[in-house]
């Protein structure tokens, strides 16, 4: 898929992604707070499985579920909550936007989540 070609999102608030390739951390955060309470409807209708697939690729090659693991970019908790569905236990997930900590915070996943700018 090309940059032209990214599906509309269903609350309409992913229509700018392309924009944010080269973005400053404010204004990245800025996005990223604005579509955080769509962003798992959103990407779950485009047909997004990366966050199960992860965490069945870690539960298969035996990892142990009780070391643990960063969630590098867990904006609203989507690996998280596949984690823990693997028995994953102390996740620990960073993100720069405030508002998508929040909504990974509310699906109680996550032994920590702390702010921090990954780039």
């Amino acid at each position: 898929m090309t940059k032209s070609e990214n599906p509309p999102s269903p609350s309409g608030s992913a229509t700018t992604l392309d924009d944010m390739t080269d973005a400053d951390t404010g204004t990245l955060e800025r996005f990223y707070d604005g579509w955080a309470r769509s962003y798992d409807t959103d990407l779950l209708a485009m047909g997004y499985t990366a966050p199960r697939r992860a965490a069945g690729i870690m539960r298969d090659y035996g990892i142990d579920p009780s070391q643990p693991v960063l969630d590098a970019g867990c904006g609203t908790g989507l690996t998280g909550v596949e984690l823990q569905r693997c028995g994953f236990t102390a996740i620990t997930g960073v993100d720069v936007s405030t508002a998508s900590l929040d909504e990974a915070r509310a699906k109680g996943c996550y032994a920590a989540l702390k702010r921090q700018d990954l780039s």
